[in-house]
């Protein structure tokens, strides 16, 4: 079996495009249908809980289209640390990731939050963007201060 070439994070520049994820779609669908029944089963009273159903499945239908009207992002990571949205330098931005999952923010003229499922970000890319990401600090700047 031949081995593998190394892979360093110098040599590492990541293309990315972001777009929203099918599984939080899914999610946000089945809030829009089972959140008016989750309140017809409550200990509520009917006459409440018939007034709440509307509102609370407009708020699971107005989220699921906000989510969905988001608009796709082309990111490009270069090894350094630059990073670029839709051919736009963008000076600071942190990438957390927590299991599968990447979360990507930025400030320009306002924030942006990313999130990056496995749906949205397969392994191959997953694994290139933690090589082209800058390392995390391994303890915060909080801590190294002195008490």
């Amino acid at each position: 079996m031949p081995k593998s070439p190394h892979l360093s994070s110098a040599s590492a520049t990541c293309r990315l495009e972001w777009r929203p994820s099918r599984f939080v779609e899914g999610w946000l669908l089945s809030l829009l249908l089972l959140a008016p029944l989750a309140l017809w089963s409550s200990a509520l009273p009917r006459a409440w809980a018939l007034l709440l159903m509307l509102p609370v499945a407009c708020a699971a239908l107005f989220a699921l289209w906000r989510y969905r009207a988001r608009p796709r992002y082309r990111l490009l990571i270069h090894a350094d640390g630059r990073l670029r949205v839709d051919d736009v330098p963008v000076a600071h931005w942190q990438l957390e990731w927590r299991g599968p999952l990447a979360f990507l923010r930025w400030r320009g003229q306002r924030t942006v939050a990313l999130d990056f499922w496995p749906d949205t970000l397969p392994a191959r890319l997953r694994r290139e963007l933690r090589l082209a990401s800058p390392p995390a600090s391994a303890v915060s700047p909080a801590a190294a201060m002195a008490t």
